[in-house]
């Protein structure tokens, strides 16, 4: 399926230059309906904070996050302006509920969602794991930016991440209008010990093959890469064929699950959110 919406969550205007820099040559490319969304997160107040100032300090943090709410929506009208694609810029209020949840509710309808590499944990409605939540939750393909921002176009070179699950297959799917203009897309798959037999070499056989022949009738270049070790190599593994294959972009299916609040990631999921290098399309 063309893609036609994307919307890019910008929180913070240091990084917001790279996100909507991100999107909107997508945008271009595809001729979609680019939204920036800034969700201005719940003002919180530690338990043992004195009530006397619990107002004071809930004034000044509403100040300051309007403050940066309009920083960002500067940025990003700036930096569309004169997009030939057409924009839309989205304020909205995170109230008793994390910034996750806001954008999850914009994100639900659009082709993808583009979302920067998340920082430090900053408190309980800001959390460190903000945009993993989201890839968790929203049910549509997410483009991952690293925090220092992609080196140049994206799309060219590509690495898939392949086994045989419903995650990376519906990874594959979505990041089809990027494959169909690769150059080349690399398919990595990681080959483990079966488990299931006393010949500790015998591994059990993982079928890139019939993703490589179905991606060939896209008319999509492609090769296989084949490398053995455990699964948790899978994030190293992926790591070092990006940059040995000099990629530009990494798509995986993303794995793990969200239980109050506190996040569980597969292993290379939790590698590539930790230490990605290029963008990585993801899907759940």
């Amino acid at each position: 399926m063309p893609i036609k919406t994307i919307l890019v969550h910008l929180d913070t205007e240091q990084h917001a230059a790279d996100l909507i820099g991100m999107a909107a040559s997508i945008a271009e490319k595809t001729t979609a309906h680019l939204i920036g969304l800034h969700v201005v997160p719940d003002v919180y107040v530690a338990a043992t904070i004195p009530a006397e100032v619990i107002g004071e300090l809930i004034e000044a943090q509403r100040e300051a996050n309007e403050g940066v709410a309009a920083k960002v929506e500067a940025r990003f009208r700036q930096t569309v302006a004169g997009l030939r694609s057409p924009t839309e810029w989205r304020k909205d209020q995170a109230r008793f509920e994390t910034v996750a949840d806001v954008v999850i509710r914009h994100g639900r309808t659009t082709d993808l969602l583009v979302l920067g590499q998340s920082e430090e944990r900053l408190n309980f409605y800001s959390s460190a794991d903000t945009s993993g939540d989201i890839m968790l939750r929203v049910g549509r393909p997410v483009l991952m930016v690293p925090l220092k921002g992609p080196n140049g176009p994206i799309g060219k070179r590509i690495l898939v991440a392949w086994k045989d699950t419903r995650e990376a297959a519906r990874a594959v799917f979505d990041a089809m209008p990027f494959l169909v203009d690769a150059d080349m897309v690399h398919i990595l798959t990681v080959r483990q010990p079966s488990g299931r037999n006393t010949d500790a070499t015998r591994v059990m056989p993982i079928p890139a093959a019939d993703i490589a022949a179905t991606l060939a009738h896209h008319d999509v270049r492609c090769e296989i890469i084949e490398k053995a070790g455990p699964e948790s190599s899978a994030g190293a593994q992926i790591l070092a064929q990006v940059k040995e294959r000099r990629c530009d972009m990494v798509v995986m299916g993303g794995y793990g699950h969200s239980r109050m609040r506190e996040l569980i990631f597969g292993g290379a999921t939790r590698s590539l959110f930790d230490t990605m290098t290029v963008p990585v399309l993801m899907s759940h």
